[in-house]
């Protein structure tokens, strides 16, 4: 099969090749990827960071890609609930088996839902990784039909998720998007919205006492120590830093976006029971790689997806 193979950690090192298909076991399922998501955190994965924080040892030629959908073309002994043919989405971070990056990818059944009608394949492929970490965000701030709260970050792959998650609990829903086309996807989702790039002064924290925060906030004690108390305030750990607050009424929750069975079962339920979509802002080749990595550093809304 092709895949986009990393010969060593670095961007430098990333090549379209042939390569041997991966083996499943009696619990997992083959997969014919026809899109895989494209991650903020692919590049950190590309460039070691994961197996150096995780203490794992790589094993090269070593195939990037935690989300995509596709069809299933096999499937181990133990997998009842699933069928060749069917279409499906899936998530599977580190796989020791390869990532989706590949025209087949071994899974988990665990991991493995059927695509809803109402998501097209492209879409399906980029929701589970954003849409979980998402969804633990919910969690970790307990909303409530009766909360009011503020998704700052909301046009981003996490947070254009988590809009649509909060406003299947609550209807007390405000995002602070990036630039203008950022204010019109999450008005399109039914929620009001303000461009944070230049508007962001015009916030009254003050209404509200649930916060998700994916992106860097300026001025981030001044604006979030006028939350309404006591206020929760969670965000996904990544790649800045959130501080404390220095108000006793105020609890900041940092949290990881781990995938386990629990996760994909209740994001799955919400994604049928509440449509929930995924912006897809642009298509690439996956022999277009190089292109798509540099496209993740300019200004989009929703997520990027490979075409494998």
């Amino acid at each position: 099969m092709k895949a986009l193979i990393l010969s060593d950690f670095g961007r430098e090192h990333l090549y379209i090749k042939e390569t041997s298909a991966p083996q499943i076991s009696e619990n997992d399922a083959l997969i014919k990827v026809q899109f895989a998501g494209i991650g903020e955190w692919d590049q950190f994965e590309i460039n070691g960071g994961y197996h150096e924080m995780l203490n794992i040892k790589p094993e090269f030629p070593y195939i990037c890609g935690s989300e995509g959908a596709g069809e299933i073309i096999k499937k181990g002994k133990n997998v009842h609930h699933l069928s060749i043919g069917d279409l499906v989405y899936a998530c599977s971070f580190l796989n020791e088996k390869g990532g989706f990056f590949a025209e087949y990818v071994a899974v988990n059944q665990d991991m493995i839902k059927r695509i809803p009608s109402h998501l097209s394949s492209a879409e399906a492929s980029a929701i589970s990784g954003v849409g979980t970490t998402a969804l633990r965000g919910m969690m970790k701030l307990e909303l409530g039909e009766l909360d009011n709260i503020i998704v700052h970050g909301a046009s981003g792959g996490v947070d254009h998720l988590a809009v649509q998650l909060a406003k299947s609990i609550t209807n007390n829903v405000f995002a602070v998007a990036s630039g203008e086309d950022g204010v019109q996807l999450c008005e399109s989702m039914g929620v009001n919205a303000l461009n944070g790039k230049s508007n962001l002064g015009d916030v009254e924290f003050s209404k509200f006492n649930k916060m998700l925060l994916t992106t860097q906030l300026e001025d981030y004690r001044t604006h979030t120590e006028d939350m309404l108390k006591p206020a929760v305030i969670a965000y996904p750990v990544g790649n800045y830093d959130v501080p404390e607050s220095n108000d006793n009424q105020i609890e900041v929750i940092p949290y990881y976006g781990d995938l386990d069975k629990a996760i994909i079962e209740e994001f799955d339920y919400h994604v049928r029971n509440h449509k929930i979509r995924c912006n897809i802002s642009k298509v690439f080749d996956i022999k277009d790689f190089n292109n798509a990595y540099n496209h993740l550093e300019k200004h989009y809304t929703g997520k990027l997806v490979f075409r494998v």
